[in-house]
């Protein structure tokens, strides 16, 4: 259950990242303005998860759970695996490599070899995406025998809001 004190303690965790992080110098290369960048946009999707559950908006939290994991493997792999070509290219207008092949480099790496990301990928991906693209248990979640509306479950909210 997402109870007041839960909430708030999720508002210090937020606070004790951004204080942790916010004017920290860094390189000008591209490398790292594109790893930062692609990780602040993750550290704001996990924010706004936050915000949105906290005011009950939990079809928009579901839907950036997606977004935020993919801003952070992204993130980790710019800062940790592409090639100064790759980076380039991306500044250009070309897309990264897919998820699996992001992963697959990345757990190469000290730090992410046992395989977190990719179970997460491999147990979660078809459900951030159903959520993240209004698919079928967006849509369950919004209807009961009755009516219209939110009917999101408090324990199925709690773990998004936890994990």
């Amino acid at each position: 259950m997402i109870t007041p004190a839960r909430i708030e303690t999720a508002f210090k965790h937020l606070e004790w990242l951004r204080a942790a992080i916010h004017d920290k110098e860094v390189s000008a290369a591209p490398r790292v303005r594109t790893a930062v960048a692609s990780l602040g946009i993750a550290q704001e999707h996990h924010h706004s998860i936050v915000l949105l559950i906290d005011h009950k908006l939990n079809a928009s939290a579901y839907a950036l759970l997606r977004v935020a994991f993919e801003s952070y493997v992204r993130g980790m792999w710019f800062a940790l695996c592409a090639t100064d070509e790759q980076i380039s290219k991306f500044w250009a207008g070309s897309e990264p490599p897919k998820m699996d092949v992001l992963l697959q480099q990345l757990e190469l790496t000290a730090g992410f070899a046992e395989g977190i990301l990719s179970q997460i990928k491999r147990d979660h991906w078809r459900i951030m995406c159903a959520f993240t693209h209004t698919g079928g248990l967006q849509v369950q979640r919004w209807n009961t025998d009755i009516s219209i509306e939110p009917t999101y479950e408090p324990k199925e909210v709690a773990q998004v809001f936890f994990r």
